[in-house]
């Protein structure tokens, strides 16, 4: 015996629910009701299924097993010329025809057996219902034989079975069909029944089994709240994602991987899908939320949300959520069927100047109880990171062809071997050489939270621990995860905060951009640089802290404070200063800008790193063969309040302090910074605007690096030439030791004269700030020092 599954349709009830799923993909406790007709065919034994769909569809061709025929049906809709459709397929073949919009919870186990046994042309299945009038009804005799078919009855005759959907045929169905079909006319369709009538009208003998188990024709909401509940019903308990301490589960819960569920009560049966956060809730009994959902401050009773949609500061009950659908309270989103947002807000560089000027936060007052809170935070934590060879990382192995340095999980980062060759279009500009390079593509979240206390924005910042921090307690951004992280690859404690930035439609968007992070390091790694502004109330945890933008420039004059996650995510602020002008129009500067991406020729491709020339390893470190650059290590990490308690890991160590600055002109009374056009063999781009001076100074010229015309500018400035200056670390969760001394310096013309060399442009801090809105355009130690001006560190503007 075969089946043949028939569309479910594309119900009219369903398009405020969801407009792009046949009713047959309608999800029931979070799975299609494609699933449920399928596990109920192949429980009776049928493994040669056939599903009809049409050429609205597609989707559903993703959603069965291989032991699923997909018969395309591009002709007139309707059950006959489907199953016209079929024919080959069925190939003469007893069949189950079953119509894909109907839940038969407790199986066909009976009926299966009685058309096995018996063999009728045509068995029906019937059910017993309330009201008979909405139905074709079926008046049945001894040994289920039917006696007659009502259509919606006024007067059922007595009888309450109605025909439900699904039927056994044999082969003889297929000339029945075809004879009904030749023979009707008109604008109706003739579907099934019309064919069992037409047999029995013929004295064809038609039989019926009845169905005492859950039944439900999905075609209303109602129908669909009510298998909701059904299925609910068999969960049992399982929690695969992520749920704090301040979480209470009550009964059948399933929390599927990926899903966090925080401060929230959750009665059972309810099931939470993959990737969907819950937080401040209620949620339950007889709730289904999909996956890819947000539930914030809500009381979900009874209720279907399906994938994608948001809830929020709502209570509902018996209530259908439809795909990407937002439920906020009435006043939240006007009365306007469509809302213009203003493409800018033109208050926020005011509150953000005003933030950067004040030295005083709500929280913790003067730069002196900051550095006081950090030093408590410090005592409060315990870490230790102790080198160790490189055959002793736990969880890594090199490989043996390759000699890449990689994880046994395949996730968080490798260490492979980059070939990387320069052409600028001149000998000077030309260059080629091999590296080792960290490779890491998954995207990571950098995110602050900001908010307004007493009139003045705050941003909500971590004292946060990494191994390679010469300091290790440092000021980090809210969030500052690796999607490894934020999803669990390391099995550690959920990333506090980190809803906000999944979702940043619980805020205001400042900021959100992916930016590069070090080229000479990183094999194009990017992060999101997200800024969120909350007014609900955010308590801080133990190792958080609210400081103005003025706090944060403070520390910045402090060595290895502040990290440089939060340097280059508040580097993407829109901060802007009314200037009377340019030297050069954002047009040109961008011009100019896209002719150097032009000039250069990046190649850079991986290599085996076994294969990286003037490069060698041992025991403990993978070197320059002169000790030039940097090397790879290997460290043992002991720290409490991390996601992960201990772990080991590769790091990069740089072998010297580098030197970082902008050389800085009042050009009619209009600071301008010097840039310069960078190109390393980690961009996406390949080229990016950085720094007028970034290098080792020891290796200047060493490595065939042509030398900096401004390299002695910035290290024989006078004292009150430097507006800037501070050593800073770079990310310390990939790189040991790695530090910078950054600075601003200004010049005049017989230094730095209006005309720079090939490479070099001057630009305002407000042009470089506006390209910062897209991601690529700025390196990330041009960053750490506009996050200074950012900041109010440093003031160029009277």
């Amino acid at each position: 015996m075969k089946a043949l599954v028939l569309p479910g349709g594309w119900d009219s009830w369903r398009s405020p629910v969801d407009r792009s799923t046949p009713a047959h993909l309608v999800r029931i406790a979070n799975k299609p009701l494609l699933e449920y007709v399928l596990e109920t065919i192949r429980n009776i034994g049928v493994t040669d299924i056939g599903l009809v769909i049409d050429d609205r569809e597609p989707q559903t061709v993703g959603a069965v097993g291989g032991d699923v025929r997909v018969i395309p049906h591009h002709g007139a809709p309707g059950t006959l010329p489907a199953l016209a459709a079929a024919r080959d397929f069925l190939d003469g073949d007893d069949f189950l025809l079953y119509s894909g919009g109907n839940l038969l919870a407790d199986g066909l186990g009976a009926a299966a057996a009685e058309f096995r046994s018996t063999r009728p042309v045509a068995q029906l299945l019937v059910h017993k219902v309330p009201d008979p009038s909405a139905f074709v009804v079926a008046e049945v005799g001894e040994n289920g034989v039917v006696l007659d078919l009502r259509d919606h009855p006024a007067d059922s005759g007595g009888s309450n079975l109605a025909v439900i959907g699904a039927y056994f045929f044999t082969a003889e169905i297929h000339a029945a069909a075809a004879a009904v079909s030749a023979a009707t006319s008109g604008a109706t369709e003739p579907g099934v029944i019309d064919v069992v009538r037409w047999l029995h009208g013929r004295g064809v003998e038609i039989g019926s089994q009845e169905y005492y188990g859950f039944w439900r024709a999905v075609e209303s909401p109602d129908a669909l709240l009510e298998c909701n509940r059904q299925m609910l019903g068999e969960l049992h308990r399982d929690i695969a994602g992520d749920v704090d301490d301040e979480t209470e589960l009550v009964g059948p819960v399933v929390v599927a991987a990926g899903a966090r569920v925080v401060r929230s009560r959750i009665v059972g049966p309810a099931i939470v899908g993959a990737d969907t956060v819950v937080e401040g809730s209620k949620v339950g009994p007889n709730t289904a939320v999909g996956r890819d959902c947000v539930i914030h401050a809500a009381t979900l009773t009874d209720s279907i949300v399906f994938d994608g949609a948001s809830v929020r500061a709502t209570s509902l009950r018996d209530f259908v959520v439809g795909r990407f659908a937002w439920i906020v309270p009435a006043g939240d989103r006007g009365t306007a069927p469509i809302r213009l947002e203003p493409r800018e807000d033109l208050s926020l560089p005011g509150r953000l100047a005003d933030s950067a000027a004040a030295k005083h936060g709500r929280h913790l007052h003067d730069t002196a109880e900051v550095t006081a809170w950090l030093g408590g935070r410090a005592r409060a934590h315990r870490y230790q990171v102790e080198r160790i060879p490189i055959t002793e990382l736990d969880g890594w192995s090199t490989h043996p062809e390759t000699g890449n340095l990689a994880h046994r999980s395949g996730k968080f980062f490798t260490i492979e071997g980059l070939d990387v060759t320069v052409d600028g279009g001149s000998p000077r500009s030309y260059r080629h050489w091999q590296q080792p390079i960290i490779v890491q593509p998954e995207v990571g979240i950098l995110g602050i939270l900001v908010k307004e206390f007493d009139g003045v924005l705050h941003c909500l910042l971590q004292a946060k621990m990494e191994p390679g921090n010469p300091e290790p307690l440092q000021l980090s951004p809210t969030v500052q995860a690796t999607h490894s992280n934020y999803t669990g690859v390391h099995n550690g404690a959920s990333v506090p905060y980190l809803e906000y930035f999944l979702d940043p439609g619980r805020g205001k968007v400042i900021a959100d951009v992916l930016q590069s992070e070090h080229g000479s390091w990183f094999s194009r790694k990017v992060n999101r640089n997200m800024i969120i502004e909350v007014d609900e109330e955010v308590p801080p945890r133990a190792d958080f802290c609210w400081l103005t933008l003025g706090q944060v420039g403070d520390l910045l004059w402090q060595d290895n404070v502040v990290n440089m996650d939060t340097r280059t995510v508040l580097a993407c602020a829109p901060a802007s200063v009314a200037e009377p002008g340019a030297l050069h129009s954002d047009a040109e500067v961008l011009s100019w800008f896209t002719a150097e991406r032009s000039r250069y020729d990046v190649a850079a491709r991986h290599i085996p790193l076994a294969d990286v020339t003037d490069w060698s390893s041992d025991e403990w470190a993978i070197r320059h063969a002169r000790d030039w650059y940097f090397q790879v290590v290997a460290v043992s990490v002991r720290a409490d309040r991390r996601e992960v308690a201990r772990w080991s890991q590769p790091l990069i160590e740089p072998i010297r302090l580098g030197l970082i600055a902008f050389v800085l002109r009042q050009i009619a009374g209009v600071p301008h910074l010097l840039v310069h056009a960078r190109a390393e063999g980690g961009f996406r781009n390949g080229v990016e605007m950085g720094p007028t001076v970034q290098l080792t100074p020891q290796y200047h010229e060493l490595d065939g690096s042509p030398r900096s015309r401004f390299l002695d500018l910035v290290l024989d400035a006078a004292p009150e030439r430097v507006r800037y200056t501070s050593v800073q670390s770079e990310e310390g969760g990939r790189l040991l030791n790695a530090e910078n001394r950054y600075l601003i310096v200004e010049a005049d013309e017989s230094q730095a004269p209006l005309r720079p060399p090939e490479g070099y442009l001057w630009v305002t801090p407000s042009q470089l700030g506006s390209l910062l809105r897209h991601g690529h355009y700025v390196n990330i130690q041009a960053r750490t020092l506009l996050a200074a001006i950012h900041t109010g560190a440093v003031r160029l503007y009277d």
